[in-house]
C-alpha cells in the first residue's frame, strides 16, 4: 500500500523527493555505534575511537546511499512507464518508492521491480571490485570500507529476492503469475499468501534464535517476520481497492 506521509525531507535526487523517517535517524545512530566499536576497531586493530566512529559514520551514510539508488532504479523505471512517483522514503528496514499507483500489466510491474535489485548487484560488484584495487591494498581503511558495501549490497539481493510479498521477490513472483494467469487480484493472492509464509518463517527462526541465547537477533528477525505479515496484509486490501478502481488506469 503507498504511504503518502511525507517524512522528513533530506534532498531532491533525480526530480524524486527524498525524505527519511524518523525510524531511519534511530537505525542511522545505532548502525554507526556498532560499526565503530565493533567491525573498524577490528579493521584498525585498536579500541574505538573517534576515527573508528568517524568511519562507522561514513559507512552508515554510503550503505544508506546504497539504498537510496536501489529505489531510485525502481523509480527511474516506473517514470519511464508513466508511473509518477511520490518520493523515496527511507525507514528502518530500508527504503521505499511511493508510486501513485500500481503498474497496469505484469510486464511493466518486473521491469520496475527488478531494476531495484540489478541496482544493488551493479554496487555489489563496483564495491568489490575497488576493494580488491590497488588503492584498497595499500589502504586498509579503504579496503574495510569497499568490503562492507560490497557485502552490505549482495546482501541487499539476496534478502530482497525471497518471495515475501511486497518485498521484490514477492512482486517479480506476482507478475509471472499475473502473466501467466491474466489476473491481477488472483496474482495478488498467491503472492500474499506466498510472503505470508516467508513472514511466519521469520518469526519461527527468530524465536529459535531468541531461545538459542541470542536474543537480540531473534527478536529483530521476529520484528521484521511482523512486520512483512502486516505489510502483505496491507498490500493486499490495497490491490483490492486498487482494481475496484481498475487500477488508476490512464
Amino acid at each position: 500500500m503507498i504511504n503518502k506521509s511525507r517524512g522528513i525531507y533530506l534532498f531532491n535526487l533525480m526530480g524524486f523527493r527524498v525524505s527519511a523517517d524518523w525510524s531511519w535517524l534511530i537505525v542511522a545512530v545505532l548502525m554507526t555505534i556498532s560499526l565503530g566499536s565493533g567491525y573498524y576497531s577490528a579493521v584498525f586493530g585498536s579500541d574505538p575511537s573517534l576515527g573508528t566512529f568517524a568511519f562507522g559514520l561514513i559507512s552508515t551514510l554510503m550503505l544508506f546511499f546504497s539504498v537510496l539508488l536501489h529505489e531510485v532504479g525502481h523509480s527511474v523505471v516506473a517514470r519511464a512507464n508513466g508511473i509518477r512517483i511520490i518520493g523515496i522514503r527511507l525507514f528502518i528496514f530500508g527504503g521505499v518508492a511511493q508510486m501513485d499507483r500500481e503498474p497496469q500489466s505484469p510486464g511493466v510491474e518486473f521491469k520496475v521491480t527488478i531494476a531495484g535489485p540489478a541496482v544493488s548487484a551493479a554496487l555489489a560488484v563496483f564495491f568489490y571490485l575497488l576493494s580488491d584495487s590497488i588503492l584498497s591494498a595499500t589502504s586498509p581503511a579503504i579496503r574495510g570500507v569497499t568490503q562492507l558495501l560490497a557485502q552490505a549490497n549482495l546482501i541487499m539481493v539476496i534478502f530482497n529476492m525471497i518471495p515475501g510479498f511486497p518485498m521484490d521477490g514477492g512482486r517479480i513472483l506476482r507478475s509471472i503469475v499475473w502473466k501467466l494467469r491474466g489476473n491481477y487480484l488472483g496474482a495478488t493472492r498467491i503472492a500474499t499468501r506466498t510472503g505470508k509464509i516467508v513472514a511466519f518463517g521469520f518469526m519461527g527462526l527468530g524465536a529459535l534464535i531468541a531461545l538459542s541465547g541470542q536474543t537480540i537477533d531473534g527478536i529483530w528477525l521476529a520484528f521484521i517476520g511482523a512486520f512483512l505479515y502486516n505489510a502483505a496484509q496491507s498490500s493486499y486490501m490495497y490491490a483490492q481497492y486498487s482494481e475496484s478502481q481498475g487500477r488508476g488506469a490512464g
